[in-house]
């Protein structure tokens, strides 16, 4: 089975859970998804706690009665056992790959549909021909918001948002996520005119972007990406 034919069967069982137990459950799942462990592995392991608990509950026992009261600490020890992955190269150069084809695809909608339909009924400021470098930069911007928003989702999940949260956490995303980001769009939009241009027209975006999607799929088929 593949691992998206996983997330659709753990879709559609946990519709069978209790409003208690599925809370409980999609805690955990949260968590795991979004620790750098194997993905497929973690789906098979997903899969198998959810026939554990269905089990259970037909038996009239709740979650805390197969997990245990700490959900995290035994999120833990799965992370644990399974190992969590360092910084993993392959995880943004799919991030980039992803947003890259992505871009080629925004640009081609707006110089080729939106901005003529604008012209056509208002009158909107002449912009530079072609695609700008800025545009490319994007899919770095993206790979560290993903980033930002797993480590949020990741450690956010079994507390209660509050002080402690934000004391806890908030110190170390804007050390390693929003200043880096922050200094990286202040170069970028105080450079913006001297940016160069690259003539690329619409119809040309869309064959770009539609060759990468091609190559991108080829490239990461089979990829494990964590």
């Amino acid at each position: 089975m593949t691992e998206k034919e996983m997330v659709a069967l753990n879709n559609e069982r946990r519709q069978q859970l209790t409003k208690e137990n599925k809370a409980y459950y999609e805690d955990m799942l949260v968590y795991l998804r979004t620790s750098r462990i194997p993905a497929i592995k973690t789906e098979e392991l997903l899969l198998e706690m959810l026939d554990h608990l269905l089990a259970a509950q037909k038996e009239g026992k709740r979650a805390e009665d197969v997990f245990g009261p700490d959900p995290k600490a035994y999120c833990e020890e799965i992370v644990e056992t399974l190992g969590r992955r360092p910084f993993s190269l392959k995880r943004y150069v799919f991030m980039f790959s992803t947003m890259l084809y992505v871009v080629f695809f925004i640009h081609a909608m707006l110089d080729g549909v939106v901005m003529p339909l604008l012209n056509v009924f208002f009158e909107v400021p002449h912009v530079r021909q072609g695609l700008s470098v800025e545009f490319l930069a994007l899919p770095f911007i993206a790979a560290f918001v993903v980033e930002a928003v797993f480590y949020l989702m990741r450690k956010s999940t079994f507390e209660t948002f509050g002080k402690k949260l934000l004391r806890s956490y908030v110190p170390v995303l804007l050390i390693l996520y929003v200043l880096p980001l922050v200094g990286f769009l202040f170069i970028l939009f105080n450079f913006r005119d001297d940016l160069p241009v690259l003539p690329i027209t619409p119809w040309m975006s869309l064959l770009i972007g539609a060759a990468w999607y091609i190559v991108h799929k080829r490239l990461f088929r089979n990829a494990d990406i964590a």
